[in-house]
């Protein structure tokens, strides 16, 4: 946000300097001038928010909905990674600091409520003890809740998460173990605040609250996706780490898709991926029959913001 925030400024700033500058006699030919001013203030100390890094976050009035990502629990210092030895798995990634909690911050009132993910299966156990579908799902997907810099956006009350990277639950802490996930998740974000909260079951949507799917043209980390009308959009990102084609591997598009949950079973997510928007040839589910050096959609941890032309 910080990033996004000053490159908004930057861009501001800008603006105001080129339609500003000039002769005189071009500023008195040029009736319309064009100033921008930016104010940034501290609204308030936050300091109860938990220390995360490239986490999944969504929002319910002044409820934040925080889980996956990173925290070093040594030291707490919202999970910031080695980088200058480049060894992910021993220096970089442990294990040890992926989050496995789920958070609801208020930001009004600056306060924290949390639950692990185990604890979360066994509050569900005890609200629907005859589900146990909900609790295989989230097993299967456990992923969804730990790893890191999943794609991420919020459409309505329901967050959607593609992808991202990490180890598989029961997996030693080895470089071969690392990976890109091909998973998709739709949550229903104020069920699961009111999860985490304990505030009543009548409040959670148990036909709504998660639902899951896979596609392999989705896996990626460090790319954005959004939701345009209908429709969303993966923008960019790679493929890193074991299964990838030389343990790395470019996304080189734009994949449109819809995710919308099964008739039938609420909980399985019905993926519907269209052509990709690329200047490469498309990818085939190898990601082995296109260019990875030429593309202009070549990208990864970049913001994307709307833009008009």
């Amino acid at each position: 946000m910080k990033n996004i925030l000053n490159s908004i400024i930057l861009l501001l700033l800008l603006a105001g300097f080129v339609a500003c500058s000039g002769s005189k006699d071009s500023e008195e030919s040029n009736a319309v001038q064009y100033l921008y001013s930016v104010n940034v203030e501290l609204a308030a100390d936050k300091s109860n928010a938990p220390s995360l890094q490239s986490f999944a976050h969504g929002v319910e009035g002044s409820n934040w909905l925080l889980f996956a990502g990173r925290t070093n629990r040594l030291n707490d210092d919202g999970g910031l990674h080695g980088i200058i030895t480049g060894d992910y798995a021993a220096k970089s990634f442990l294990p040890l600091s992926f989050n496995q909690d789920i958070f609801v911050y208020n930001v009004d009132s600056n306060t924290v409520q949390g639950t692990s993910f185990n604890d979360m299966l066994g509050t569900i156990s005890s609200y629907q003890p005859t589900n146990t579908k909900i609790i295989a799902a989230l097993n299967d997907y456990a992923t969804v809740f730990r790893n890191s810099n999943p794609l991420v956006t919020q459409d309505g009350d329901f967050l959607y998460l593609v992808g991202g990277y990490g180890t598989p639950l029961d997996s030693t802490n080895n470089s071969n173990a690392y990976q890109t996930f091909d998973h998709v998740a739709r949550i229903h974000i104020p069920s699961m605040i009111h999860l985490v909260k304990g505030t009543g079951i009548s409040k959670i949507d148990w036909d709504q609250i998660f639902s899951f799917g896979r596609d392999a043209k989705l896996k990626s980390t460090g790319a954005e996706i959004f939701m345009i009308e209908d429709k969303l959009y993966l923008a960019g990102g790679h493929d890193f780490g074991e299964g990838a084609l030389g343990g790395q591997k470019y996304v080189d598009a734009v994949y449109p898709f819809t995710a919308v949950p099964s008739t039938t079973n609420p909980l399985e997510l019905v993926l519907t991926v269209d052509s990709p928007i690329t200047d490469v040839v498309p990818l085939d589910s190898l990601k082995t029959a296109y260019s990875d050096n030429t593309s202009t959609f070549r990208r990864r941890d970049g913001p994307v913001v709307p833009s008009l032309f």
